[in-house]
């Protein structure tokens, strides 16, 4: 139960870009004993998946890495 739901929140972080929100999910629907694993496995997550995302719209304010060339204050992916 416990690594299933690690990797529940990682997907989620990595997939929403959103780490501390779904470390923040975690907590609330498994208990705050997960809390630090699931903080580690979102930062992993959100890492790895670079500036990919669900939400093509959603505005990059941060880099993941500095050798990724993305425009920052943009949407990801123009309609």
């Amino acid at each position: 139960m416990l690594f299933a739901s690690i990797g529940l929140v990682a997907v989620l972080a990595g997939a929403a870009n959103a780490p501390i929100a779904a470390s923040i999910m975690a907590i609330e629907l498994f208990g705050p004993q997960i809390a630090p694993y699931a903080a580690i496995a979102c930062v992993i997550g959100f890492f790895i998946t670079g500036h990919r995302s669900v939400y093509p719209s959603q505005v990059l304010g941060v880099r993941n890495s500095r050798y990724l060339n993305v425009k920052l204050r943009q949407e990801v992916e123009k309609p």
